[in-house]
């Protein structure tokens, strides 16, 4: 029989069973707040870690809208300028306008009145060739006299002579109004592109080797005239010119030249 000290309540021995059986569960309890605490710390240094990324996200918005801002107001004052210079650029283009068609309508102005100078002159015969050093010169028209010289070096017989010298004056005539000849070539001068009379053309050739210097020099004297004037169809055209300097005479020149023809009758 057992000592009645060594006996053991029913209650403890109930509790004692209890609480073994409530032993895995309370272990598997306590891991699970263990590991729940430790989710917890790792979240919580997850969060603040979050929390400095946001703070320093927010701070580089914060520089990046200043920069952003800066950039704006660089843009837009830059954009303010060029529309400034954009206007004032407009402003000039329509002076520029402006000038070019009043100059253009100056020069219309101008060329009216020297046809009209021309005109007058041919019309009325104002003034002679032989009277006065200002007159008409039909640019493009041969000069008969070379050819008249020429033929007479060459033929000597008078009646011959006149006769192939007004012929060949005719042909040359005739072959300046031909619109498949043009003697020209271009060439460089002073770093300048100029085109001038192609000395080496066959036609020219032939006429130089066969009637000398003078009516060769005339021929490339009256297509380049005629090239500067009216190449296109070829016939020669009336300009105001003044024989004794072998240029073009201004308006001025040929009124003031008129004038004095008139005082002087």
């Amino acid at each position: 029989m057992a000592d009645a000290g060594d006996e053991i309540p029913l209650e403890q021995s109930e509790a004692k069973h209890t609480g073994k059986k409530k032993a895995p569960t309370m272990r598997r309890e306590a891991q699970h707040l263990k590991n729940l605490a430790l989710v917890l710390k790792s979240s919580k240094e997850a969060m603040e870690e979050a929390r400095a990324a946001v703070e320093c996200a927010s701070s580089a918005l914060i520089e990046l809208q200043g920069a952003y801002n800066a950039y704006k107001l660089t843009i837009t004052r830059m954009l303010e300028d060029c529309k400034k210079e954009l206007q004032s650029a407009m402003m000039e283009l329509r002076r520029a306008d402006k000038d070019i068609a009043e100059d253009r309508a100056n020069r219309k102005e101008l060329q009216d009145i020297r046809k009209a100078v021309i005109d007058s002159f041919l019309k009325y015969r104002l003034i002679s060739k032989e009277s006065s050093v200002i007159g008409i010169k039909m640019m493009g028209y041969l000069d008969e006299a070379p050819f008249k010289y020429d033929c007479m070096r060459k033929y000597g017989n008078e009646g011959y002579w006149k006769a192939k010298a007004s012929m060949l004056l005719s042909v040359w005539q005739d072959e300046l109004k031909n619109p498949s000849w043009r003697p020209f070539k271009t060439v460089e001068v002073d770093g300048k592109t100029q085109v001038v009379v192609d000395e080496g053309d066959a036609k020219l050739m032939q006429l130089k080797d066969e009637y000398g210097g003078s009516v060769y020099s005339v021929v490339k004297v009256a297509v380049t005239e005629l090239r500067d004037y009216n190449m296109a169809e070829g016939y020669p055209v009336p300009e105001l010119w003044n024989f004794g300097e072998r240029r073009k005479a201004t308006v001025v020149e040929a009124l003031n030249c008129v004038l004095d023809h008139l005082n002087n009758k």
